[in-house]
C-alpha cells in the first residue's frame, strides 16, 4: 500500500483535478497539467520524477493531456492527448541502470526513482491519430495483466491495442499496435476490463499488492473483454470477436459506474440517484438484482454556486460509499444486501440501516 503526500509542488500551470492518476502497484503519481499543458510524474513522498511535454514532433496548436493510463504491472504509462495522440512513458528497472548493488537494492528510494525516470523514454503511439479519427483521446484502460490496452476517442473511435515488448541491452522497449476497432453510438468517457473466472489479481489485491499481481501475470493469457459508459442510459461492451454491444440498459442517464471484478457485480448511479446493482454473465449480459432510490438532495458549492455531483466509490470489497457534499456518509453492503445512511457532524454521529427489498426478475 502506498501512502501519497500532498505538497505544493513547483511546476509551472495548473493541475487539472479530474485527471490524477495513482499507479496500482508502484510509487508513482501522474497528474496532467494545462497552461502550458504537460503531464508531471512524482512519487509517494511528492517528489517531480520527471515533466512529459506534448507528443514528440508535435506541431502547431498546442495539444492538452486528455487521458492517463498506468499499466498494472511496469512503470509505463499511456497518455492521451486532444489531437488523438497517444505517448508511451516508460521507466527503466532500477537493474538495467548500471548502479551498485547497494543502491539497486533501495529501488524504491528518491534518488534511484529519479536517476529512472531521467533515464526514461518517450515516444509517440504509432497510427493512434488516424485510429482515433484525430478526436481527443477520452479514456483508455489496461486489461488486467496489461497484454492489451483500450482508449476512445471524441469521435466515438473505440480502438483496441496490443503490448508488445522487446528486450534491449538497457532494459525494455515497449510498442502498442492497433488490433482493430469499433465505433460506438456516443463518446466513451469510462472504460472497465472485465477479466474471466481464470486466476487474476481480485481488487484489493490488485491496488495493494502489486508482486502478487505481476506473479499472477506471468503464464497466463488475458481477456479482451471491456465495459464502455458514455453517460447515456446503457453502459456497453466489447468482447474478443470484435462486437460492440449492449450490457445493460436503464431509462436514466447513469453518471458513474463501478466493476467489481472477483465477484462479477456492477452498480450504477443515474441523474435521479437510483442505484442498481447488476451480475455481469460470462457473455457480458447484466441481470439486475437490485435497485433502491438514494435519498438525497442537491448541494452547491458555497464558493462557485454549482452543484456539487454525487461521487461512489469502493470504500473496501463488497461496500460502496457515496458523498455528494453535504454532511452525510452513504454506504452500500452489496454481499448482504444491507444499506446504511450514516450522518456526521463534530460531535456526533447517527446512523440508519435496512434492507431493500431485491427487485423480482420479470
Amino acid at each position: 500500500m502506498s501512502l501519497f503526500v500532498a505538497n505544493t509542488l513547483e511546476h509551472e500551470g495548473q493541475v487539472k483535478k479530474s485527471l490524477i492518476a495513482a499507479h496500482k502497484c508502484k510509487p508513482l503519481l501522474a497528474t496532467a497539467w494545462v497552461n502550458p499543458p504537460s503531464v508531471l510524474i512524482t512519487n509517494n513522498e511528492g517528489d517531480t520524477l520527471a515533466p512529459v511535454t506534448e507528443p514528440v514532433g508535435s506541431t502547431g496548436r498546442t495539444q492538452q493531456p486528455t487521458a492517463l493510463a498506468w499499466h498494472p504491472n511496469e512503470a509505463l504509462l499511456v497518455i492521451g492527448w486532444s489531437n488523438g495522440t497517444m505517448s508511451l512513458w516508460a521507466m527503466p528497472l532500477a537493474s538495467s541502470l548500471a548502479l551498485g548493488e547497494d543502491d539497486t537494492s533501495a529501488a524504491t528510494s528518491s534518488a534511484v526513482q529519479l536517476i529512472a525516470a531521467r533515464a526514461a523514454a518517450q515516444s509517440d503511439v504509432e497510427g493512434a491519430v488516424h485510429e482515433h479519427g484525430a478526436g481527443a483521446v477520452l479514456a483508455a484502460e489496461w486489461s488486467t495483466r496489461g497484454l492489451y490496452l483500450v482508449s476512445a476517442s471524441q469521435q466515438r473511435h473505440v480502438v483496441m491495442w496490443a503490448l508488445e515488448q522487446t528486450d534491449t541491452e538497457t532494459g525494455v522497449n515497449f510498442k502498442l499496435k492497433s488490433l482493430w476497432s469499433v465505433q460506438a453510438s456516443e463518446s466513451v468517457v469510462r472504460i472497465i476490463h472485465v477479466p474471466g473466472h481464470a486466476a487474476y489479481p481480485s481488487m484489493t489485491v490488485n491496488a495493494h499488492n502489486g508482486a502478487s499481481a505481476a506473479a499472477t501475470a506471468e503464464g497466463d493469457d488475458d481477456d479482451m473483454s471491456f465495459l464502455l459508459a458514455d453517460g447515456s442510459a446503457s453502459v456497453a461492451a466489447i468482447n474478443e470477436e470484435q462486437q460492440l454491444f449492449p450490457c445493460v440498459t436503464q431509462q436514466e442517464a447513469i453518471v458513474s459506474v463501478l466493476y467489481d471484478p472477483e465477484s462479477r457485480i456492477l452498480i450504477t448511479l443515474s441523474t435521479s440517484y437510483m442505484i442498481e446493482v447488476y451480475r455481469i454473465s460470462e457473455d457480458i449480459k447484466g441481470t439486475s438484482t437490485l435497485r433502491r432510490k438514494l435519498f438525497t438532495t442537491p448541494t452547491t458549492a458555497a464558493a462557485t454556486g454549482e452543484q456539487i455531483a454525487m461521487s461512489m466509490v469502493w470504500a473496501s470489497p463488497g461496500v460502496v460509499a457515496f458523498g455528494g457534499g453535504d454532511d452525510r456518509l452513504r454506504v452500500l453492503t452489496s454481499q448482504a444486501s444491507r444499506w446504511m445512511c450514516c450522518r456526521s457532524r463534530s460531535r456526533t454521529s447517527t446512523c440508519r440501516a435496512w434492507r431493500p427489498t431485491p427487485r423480482k426478475a420479470s
